[in-house]
């Protein structure tokens, strides 16, 4: 069961680092500050989602990235894979404590790939993709 928990965690995290090259065009999955002003809103977005998830707020932290940030919008999509990327770090003990799971990211990403229209992503990780 373990190793299947920690077998997950690898594939969201994947498809994470997938989507965020193939449809953000950013190689670093690690959110990084904005450079430009115009960026600033999005940044405090991420920071008050974190802050909510890190006070087990998952379902709070994702409605709230959801009110924030537009999907269909390259530099957003970004922003609220790096949240989902977050999340998924996180123990599963903890992701469970907040009434969440790696199924409900798994979810939040698979919105995403949809509102991009980047559904190849699913063709391009075949098995990898299915599982759980």
């Amino acid at each position: 069961m373990i190793e299947d928990r920690k077998t997950q965690q690898k594939k969201i995290g994947n498809i994470i680092r997938l989507c965020m090259s193939m449809i953000c065009g950013m190689q670093n999955n690690k959110y990084k500050q904005p450079k430009f002003v115009e960026n600033s809103a999005m940044d405090s977005v991420y920071y008050k989602a974190v802050s909510m998830i890190d006070n087990g707020k998952f379902c709070e932290a994702e409605n709230y990235m959801y009110e924030k940030l537009n999907p269909e919008d390259s530099d957003e999509s970004y922003v609220m894979l790096c949240i989902y990327d977050y999340m998924n770090d996180l123990p599963d003990t903890f992701i469970e404590a907040g009434n969440f799971s790696r199924q409900e990211i798994r979810e939040g990403i698979d919105y995403i790939i949809d509102k991009r229209n980047a559904n190849f992503i699913t063709y391009l990780l075949g098995d990898e993709y299915v599982g759980f």
